[in-house]
């Protein structure tokens, strides 16, 4: 793993064979070798909405962090600009670091525009930030994540087209069989709601659990996006298969 001897900033020389995916090129059974340190590249100015002109770039750019999460072995943050969404990818951070911290934080980050591009397109919006310090928070989170004000299902309808549309709403509930492999469904006793592709921790039928997200509609079902979820209490009558 050569991530484990070379830190962002080293200056390195990189030697193996190399081919391309149709979007990355890649390096394979590669051998590192450390030339010392240097200061990272003046980064072009950017834009989620512009990250198609820059791609393969070391960029700047400056989005609200909307989810924060570790489940992919790296820190992993949900960007939120202008109706557009971005991926970062922070591949070193240090041990402990308070990353839900950053939810809801607008912060300006430098890192390579690693986007993948279909005739002319963006179609996966990423970049990959090699560390932590070069994420900067500029306005903090307003409210902080766990804060967030507790609402029924049927009051979040409301809030959709409204003045609340771009604050996130906590919601209590349980968790209702999946309609997809892909979505959680939770239930209150006023109604339902998914959270679009999960990929959290696994939850079993009847658990209670809070969930904080923002309330869109999407082909009309309600659904909770960017969403931080955690068990409350788990379903008694799973407790001995868990």
């Amino acid at each position: 793993d050569l991530t484990n001897s070379a830190r962002g900033g080293d200056q390195v020389e990189l030697t193996g064979w190399s081919a391309y995916d149709g979007s990355l090129r890649i390096v394979y059974s590669a051998a590192l070798k450390l030339l010392g340190t240097s200061s990272f590249p003046e980064p072009l100015p950017a834009a989620i909405q512009t990250l198609d002109q820059n791609t393969r770039c070391w960029v700047s750019l400056t989005a609200q962090v909307r989810r924060a999460e570790t489940n992919s072995g790296r820190l992993k943050l949900s960007l939120y600009d202008q109706g557009q969404s971005l991926t970062v990818y922070v591949m070193d951070y240090p041990a402990g670091t308070n990353y839900l911290g950053l939810c809801d934080a607008r912060v300006r980050l430098q890192g390579v525009n690693g986007s993948q591009m279909s005739d002319g397109r963006v179609t996966n919006a990423q970049v990959f930030v090699p560390d932590f310090r070069l994420i900067e928070v500029i306005a903090p989170a307003q409210i902080k994540l766990k804060d967030s004000r507790k609402y029924a299902v049927k009051d979040l309808i409301s809030l959709v087209n409204g003045p609340q549309m771009e604050r996130r709403v906590r919601i209590r509930g349980q968790v209702a069989p999946p309609s997809s492999s892909k979505d959680l469904r939770v239930a209150d006793p006023t109604g339902f709601l998914s959270v679009p592709d999960y990929t959290g921790a696994d939850f079993e039928t009847g658990d209670l659990i809070d969930v904080w997200g923002y309330p869109r509609f999407r082909e009309g079902h309600l659904v909770l996006e960017f969403a931080w979820v955690e068990l409350v209490q788990p379903n008694k009558a799973n407790s001995n298969t868990r």
